[in-house]
């Protein structure tokens, strides 16, 4: 048998989206609805509330820290996230 080879890291990586408490969890994954079409992503961020949307940014860390998103528009909101999750 051949020896078990040592681990890289001393545990897994933290879970991005496992620190946001409840009210803040993303209810839609962007990035699994944009593997499905540009279109259907939009349809289905503008049937969203802007905190949902500021929720997805968040989660998904799709703007800087920076960014205020409370002063940003529901369409720039589903803009910048269609932006992040389109392939470069």
């Amino acid at each position: 048998s051949r020896p078990t080879p040592a681990p890289l890291f001393d545990s897994p990586a933290p879970n991005p989206i496992a620190d946001f408490g409840a009210h803040e969890r993303a209810v839609l994954d962007p990035f699994s609805v944009g593997a499905k079409g540009e279109e259907l992503l939009r349809r289905e961020l503008g049937a969203l509330r802007g905190w949902h949307l500021r929720n997805i940014i968040r989660a998904y860390r799709l703007a800087d820290e920076d960014t205020r998103l409370d002063a940003v528009s529901e369409r720039e909101l589903v803009e910048m996230i269609v932006k992040a999750v389109q392939p470069a």
